[in-house]
């Protein structure tokens, strides 16, 4: 049963709730709940929303399954995301290493006993890298270090990212799957299991809060049922395809089904417990207002729609094998190219090139030599590590055979 008792530092009343009472808790009126703070306190759980009103769920870790979170407005949290979501998983110990994740013996972190290459594991390899940036990111690990994120940084299943009021991200994964969220969002990289020899393996992923756009990529092609969305109000099925996601208010959600760059067009399933809408051609639409509430009829939308609603998104997708499209928003990158990031490390490159030529011109040896005559091809040999010049591979990594660092250089 609920119940009131004021906090000690401002008076205001705190709502406690027994965790033992259900395997559905609501929360009170007006609370917001995917943009809540969760925090363990011994076995209790401490929710906080951005106003500062708290809700203490009392006995939650004493849970063998602990209760999904709702709220009046029809969000909904598991009880798996909300542990994900507090500091640390039940049963560690932040402070001592640990956050109660566990592995076959024997295995390095991060592997699977039938394949030891595939990814997987929240202390395992990255499971993919930052490819787009602007404003600031943050990554909340598994262990609760929060870090801001950069162009080239790895991310790891289980990491929690949240992006400020002008912040946007775009992210490879290592099967070529990429995705990327605009402003004032949060997401959780729940799994990512990828084998590349057989191209097999399995996504997902959990929207909380923004504005988002996914293109799946190999895993979705060997198994259409390998990648899922979920989201506080539906459940969400890839099938080889680019969808974008408008779930800003963290309570109401349109899924829009976009065409490729190449003009192909999957499939999307949308569900929950009211129902289900399967959205298979270009631009179709639906809203779902709770997870109570069956998705809408669909509807068509206009490319124009879909450029204003996810601007930002689609102007941070990774514009990786050329599936992607950004409705010319990334006007500054050639399709089938790295982003602008990529564009100035070559350029950066290019410059220090010229400048180790233009030092060449007055060069002279301790002998005093002078300068060799050009050779019949118009080169001039020069000894030593001058000579020799790093060349950027942008697409060196990237395939579904590395899928970690996809910023490494020759």
């Amino acid at each position: 049963m609920a119940d009131l008792t004021p906090t000690p530092e401002s008076g205001d009343e705190l709502l406690s709730i027994n965790a033992g009472d259900g395997e559905s808790l609501s929360l009170p009126e007006g609370f917001d709940l995917t943009s809540a703070e969760f925090e363990a306190s011994g076995d209790d759980l401490v929710v906080t929303a951005p106003d500062g009103s708290q809700v203490v769920v009392e006995d939650y870790y004493s849970q063998d399954n602990p209760p999904e979170l709702t709220s009046p407005d029809g969000a909904q949290l598991s009880g798996e995301m909300i542990v994900q979501l507090a500091e640390g998983p039940a049963g560690g110990d932040i402070s001592a290493g640990t956050d109660g994740a566990t592995s076959a013996p024997g295995l390095p972190e991060g592997s699977i006993a039938s394949n030891p290459t595939v990814i997987s594991g929240t202390d395992g390899e990255p499971i993919g890298n930052v490819e787009n940036m602007s404003g600031q990111v943050f990554a909340v690990r598994a262990d609760g270090t929060k870090v801001e994120l950069n162009v080239g940084d790895p991310v790891y299943q289980g990491d929690i990212l949240e992006s400020g009021p002008e912040g946007s991200i775009g992210v490879l994964l290592a099967d070529e799957t990429t995705f990327s969220m605009g402003e004032e969002g949060r997401m959780v990289l729940d799994e990512m299991i990828y084998d590349p020899s057989t191209q097999e393996g399995s996504v997902s992923m959990t929207a909380l809060q923004g504005v988002f756009t996914f293109v799946s990529g190999q895993v979705a092609k060997t198994d259409p049922d390998a990648m899922t969305l979920d989201t506080p109000v539906a459940t969400i099925g890839i099938r080889g395809t680019q969808v974008g996601l408008d779930i800003s208010d963290g309570e109401n959600m349109n899924v829009v089904l976009m065409e490729e760059a190449d003009g192909f067009v999957g499939e999307v399933v949308v569900m929950n417990d009211a129902g289900a809408q399967v959205l298979n051609s270009a631009n179709q639409s639906t809203g779902i207002t709770g997870f109570q509430a069956a998705p809408s009829a669909i509807t068509l939308v206009t490319d124009e729609d879909i450029m204003s609603r996810f601007s930002s998104s689609l102007r941070h997708i990774p514009k990786i094998h050329g599936n992607q499209n950004d409705f010319g928003l990334q006007e500054d990158a050639p399709e089938g190219e790295f982003l602008d990031q990529e564009i100035e490390n070559l350029d950066a490159d290019a410059a220090a090139t010229d400048a180790d030529a233009e030092g060449l011109e007055n060069f002279e040896t301790a002998a005093g030599q002078e300068e060799p005559e050009p050779g019949s091809d118009g080169a001039i040999p020069v000894a030593g590590e001058l000579g020799q010049m790093k060349v950027l591979d942008p697409f060196a990594g990237v395939g579904p055979q590395d899928g970690i660092n996809v910023n490494r250089r020759l």
